[in-house]
């Protein structure tokens, strides 16, 4: 009786992992989705940001992680290579909007002066935000393709509205239905 009571037990075991939803699912695709945003930079395109919602939550934490202050007050197109990891920052940023439909904007205690780059970086960094107290991480000046950076204490707090948001959410949002368009995470 012992001995029947210990093959039931074997055979509900055996049954309960060949039924487990993670049978014969390998790591393949968190390692894919790690590399992918490591790699995070000039070089990344909207094909990379889609490849991303094979495990978006996971892709989520990850870029948060890669979140830091830029000390750059703009980056040229031909520059872009060269600041790979302000780049990294950049295109993490589009990808969490990529992912979440979510963008955060920030108040700034810093002054934009006179100058032609000070007055194209503030239009850049209000173009879509509507808002003239809150400006963005980066704008983009489009015919150009020349990003302009939010002053850091700006980043700081979007860096920190992120962060909150992955604690709150992070496990339980849910991905646009649709793909956002272009104006949506680009810029």
């Amino acid at each position: 009786m012992l001995m029947g009571c210990r093959r039931i037990r074997y055979a509900v075991f055996i049954a309960l992992i060949f039924l487990s939803p993670t049978w014969g699912v390998t790591e393949e695709p968190i390692i894919e989705v790690s590399k992918l945003v490591a790699k995070f930079g000039p070089n990344t395109s909207l094909q990379d940001l889609q490849q991303l919602r094979r495990d978006p939550r996971l892709a989520v934490r990850l870029l948060v992680s890669q979140l830091k202050p830029v000390n750059k007050v703009k980056i040229l197109a031909w520059e872009q290579k060269k600041h790979a990891d302000a780049m990294k920052v950049v295109w993490s940023i589009r990808a969490l909007r990529f992912l979440t439909g979510i963008d955060f904007l920030s108040e700034t205690e810093y002054r934009f002066g006179d100058s032609e780059t000070e007055d194209t970086r503030n239009q850049m960094l209000h173009h879509h935000t509507g808002a003239k107290n809150q400006v963005s991480f980066f704008g983009v000046w489009m015919s150009r393709d020349s990003i302009y950076f939010a002053p850091v204490d700006a980043q700081e707090k979007i860096i920190t509205k992120w962060k909150e948001w992955l604690r709150s959410h992070g496990d339980t949002f849910v991905m646009p239905a649709e793909e956002p368009g272009y104006s949506k995470w680009y810029f």
